[in-house]
């Protein structure tokens, strides 16, 4: 993976340019000083500048993952910047955010400023836009809210205890009250804690007697959650990692009610069930688990028909020694980042999902979460050219190790064959060559 800063002038020809709006066939897109300068007919015509034959491959604005751990600050034998930056070069995404279960929990404009310091380098050296979550509450204890309007006033995108599902109902009612004049989301890690419970079912559960993962430990909190939202209408609730059908019926609700919620879901959840879990796989253990073949499908009828929001990988790297082969002691969580847009690609073949809708789950719907789409979600005159050239025909392959840019390997997709890969990305400081 070689990053060339990108020139002047940029030519990438006899190109499919994906947007939201629909597919512009082979054409050439001008580039000038890191933005799109015109979308032409691809032809003969001359412009200075480096060229690139692209042979009718994809271009498709990068994507944008609202769901990222890279352990900064504290946690370096999980990831580092350099490592969690390239997974998302690797996986064509160009703006990430940080979620706050760090050592110490972001919780303070302190953190956040130490954590974006030990970012930086990696930042510069990749060109990836890197935003922070702030925790609800201090030290994620659930019990006493962080100071809301000075992490706002800091910049941070979302409040949320990821890990841990806030379970007093004044806690949630208190941070409802103090986001909505910043307009920003309270994110739910969606979880009534005290179950025990590690998978959700299937007969790697049975055979090794693993304790239940229940499903109201889910839907209970979003049910609590609505409840308290109502006391506050005009704040915005969003729903991590959602994973049960009955928890995207209770969301569609409160939307057709005008209630401001969004949801994602993951690759993992929308490819995977618990019925497919090997027994000395530990990546397989992610919270929340995964689900039957119902909620699976729940997952991506509801993410093509706009139920669902967004892709967000929950991509959680952790050690060796921290996953194991036990599946009751093994930490929870499975990287993403680098087989996310391959999923997506595997939907798209199997024409579960076209291509505006790609777009929209990939990139222009997560950027707008995080109020990022004036830089993401489209390839179009005079945007910043945010952008990654895609092989969709590429493969079927079997994902290996060697396709992983992550410091850890706990991914739940090596060894799954997979379509397409990402041939080349783009943002407005490099180019890099990832063929």
């Amino acid at each position: 993976m070689n990053n060339i800063k990108l020139p002047a002038r940029l030519v990438l020809r006899n190109v499919n340019v994906w947007n939201t709006t629909g597919v512009s066939e082979n054409v050439d897109v001008i580039v000038e000083n890191g933005k799109v300068a015109d979308i032409v007919p691809t032809g003969n015509h001359l412009v200075e500048g480096i060229d690139i034959e692209c042979g009718g491959k994809i271009l498709m604005p990068s994507g944008v993952d609202a769901h990222v751990h890279l352990r900064v600050p504290g946690q370096l034998h999980k990831e580092t910047p350099e490592t969690g930056l390239r997974a998302a070069i690797q996986g064509g995404y160009g703006a990430v955010l940080n979620m706050p279960n760090t050592l110490p929990p972001t919780d303070s404009v302190e953190i956040c400023e130490r954590a974006m310091k030990e970012m930086n380098p990696a930042i510069q050296n990749t060109g990836v836009e890197v935003y922070l979550s702030a925790c609800i509450s201090r030290g994620m204890k659930g019990l006493e809210m962080t100071h809301v309007d000075a992490l706002a006033e800091w910049g941070v995108k979302t409040f949320t205890d990821d890990g841990l599902g806030v379970e007093s109902d004044l806690l949630m009612d208190q941070v409802f009250r103090a986001s909505v004049k910043h307009n920003i989301p309270v994110s739910q890690h969606a979880e009534f804690r005290g179950h025990g419970g590690v998978l959700a079912g299937g007969e790697t559960r049975k055979k090794l007697n693993i304790p239940f993962y229940p499903p109201s430990a889910e839907y209970d909190m979003v049910a609590r959650d609505l409840r308290e939202l109502r006391k506050t209408p005009d704040a915005r609730y969003h729903v991590l990692h959602i994973s049960l059908e009955r928890s995207v019926e209770l969301l569609s609700e409160a939307k057709n009610e005008g209630l401001r919620v969004s949801c994602e879901v993951t690759p993992h959840h929308l490819y995977f069930t618990f019925e497919e879990i090997p027994e000395k796989n530990t990546s397989f253990k992610m919270n929340p688990p995964l689900r039957a073949v119902q909620d699976r499908i729940a997952m991506q009828k509801a993410l093509i028909a706009g139920d669902i929001d967004f892709v967000a990988t929950d991509h959680a790297p952790h050690s060796k020694e921290e996953k194991g082969d036990n599946f009751v002691k093994a930490a929870f969580g499975t990287t993403g980042m680098e087989t996310s847009i391959l999923v997506l690609l595997d939907l798209f073949r199997q024409n579960k999902i076209d291509e505006k809708r790609f777009v929209r789950v990939f990139s222009q719907g997560p950027a707008e979460y995080l109020g990022i789409s004036d830089r993401f979600g489209s390839v179009k005159k005079g945007s910043p050219f945010n952008a990654i050239l895609v092989d969709k025909d590429f493969g079927p392959h079997k994902i290996s190790d060697e396709d992983l840019a992550s410091l850890s390997h706990n991914n739940i997709f090596l060894g799954v064959e997979l379509p397409g890969k990402v041939i080349n990305y783009f943002n407005p400081m490099f180019q890099f060559n990832l063929i």
